[in-house]
């Protein structure tokens, strides 16, 4: 009897033993894998839970556009041809127009409103590139002030003109089918893994401040894998008060002056505004606004949150788009628009993807 109570002990050891070491195998393996995987994938594979099926509409990018723009088949572009209004700046305007808030500026203006802003606080050189070069002709331009009006490209922008200029079929081409592969190739993989571990997340050593981002070619607006699908807020830095007027550099009134002469050719009405972020400097951008005798729309709020210190949530970027339709609305540049609208007989499609 001892010996039979001594074995079925023995043999509950051994699974016991076992399951142990099962599990920590089968931990290690996925650390492993975890450590394998590329960056943006890990990222990926932690925000699956909280992601969204994108349609055909969204392409893949990794640098905030600037190297899917150029290509002249691109439907981008075309899109951005047919706007009535174009939001130009970096980073910052394209968190606070996300595609709910272009949404929302197109129902209240009739007017068919383009994201042509870019990462990297790429200025206005880029800017002027593609609306040069693609011979775009908005009724109205929105300016994010910001950075804008500094000279300068960034390495993605020389990147992305570099690759412009080579023969189609080259090296351009492969960037774009790769980007395409490995979108694809992430989606496949979350559909075959996921079902297998749902807690993904709490095994694979994660960098929650990666992210990836899709930007729409229907109108230009980006959804983040990222720090809005964490979760993060963080409260906003006061604005910079300098106590004198700020007066703009040689260089930047030169811009500024290439800028508006440009606009002013193609029949373009320029409005300025400042999305808020830490360090604002709005004394910048009321120089900005007197030297193109353009009317700034800023409105002043407080309480306002972040994902990293800069750019606005979600949450905050509703609160800002709703202030600005109210003072942007009252502006006789508006009425203006409207009128045009009208005047055209256009009926306005609803673009936007779901």
């Amino acid at each position: 009897m001892s010996s039979s109570t001594s074995s079925s002990e023995l043999e509950q050891r051994r699974k016991t033993l076992v399951a142990i070491l099962f599990f920590l195998s089968s931990f290690a393996g996925m650390v492993c894998l975890g450590e394998m995987l590329p960056r943006g994938a890990r990222n990926e594979f932690y925000l699956w839970q909280r992601s969204v099926w994108l349609d055909s509409s969204w392409r893949l990018t990794k640098n905030g556009g600037q190297l899917e723009v150029l290509p002249r088949d691109n439907p981008f572009i075309e899109n951005a041809r047919q706007a009535d209004v174009l939001l130009l700046g970096n980073s910052m305007i394209m968190h606070a127009f996300r595609t709910d808030q272009v949404q929302r500026l197109e129902q209240q203006t009739g007017a068919r409103v383009f994201q042509l802003g870019f990462g990297f606080k790429e200025g206005y050189e880029f800017a002027l590139k593609l609306i040069r070069d693609h011979d775009l002709r908005p009724k109205m331009v929105v300016v994010h002030v910001g950075d804008f009006f500094e000279p300068g490209l960034s390495e993605v922008a020389l990147e992305a003109i570099a690759e412009g200029r080579v023969p189609e079929g080259t090296l351009a081409r492969w960037r774009r089918a790769i980007a395409i592969l490995e979108d694809r190739g992430t989606r496949k993989l979350k559909a075959v893994v996921q079902p297998w571990l749902p807690r993904w997340s709490k095994v694979l050593p994660v960098d929650r401040e990666s992210w990836q981002i899709h930007r729409s070619t229907a109108n230009g607006t980006w959804r983040e894998t990222g720090f809005d699908a964490v979760g993060w807020s963080r409260p906003m830095a006061p604005e910079w008060k300098p106590e004198e007027p700020y007066p703009l550099s040689p260089t930047e009134q030169a811009a500024v002056h290439e800028f508006g002469e440009e606009m002013d050719r193609r029949g373009a009405v320029v409005v300025l505004t400042l999305v808020p972020h830490s360090g604002v400097i709005r004394a910048r951008a009321q120089s900005v606004a007197e030297a193109l005798e353009a009317p700034l729309v800023a409105p002043r709020l407080s309480g306002l949150s972040t994902l990293d210190g800069y750019h606005l949530d979600r949450e905050s970027a509703v609160r800002f788009v709703t202030a600005f339709l109210e003072e942007f609305t009252a502006l006789d540049e508006f009425r203006d628009l409207r009128e045009a609208l009208v005047s055209a007989e256009r009926p306005i499609t609803n673009r936007l993807p779901s």
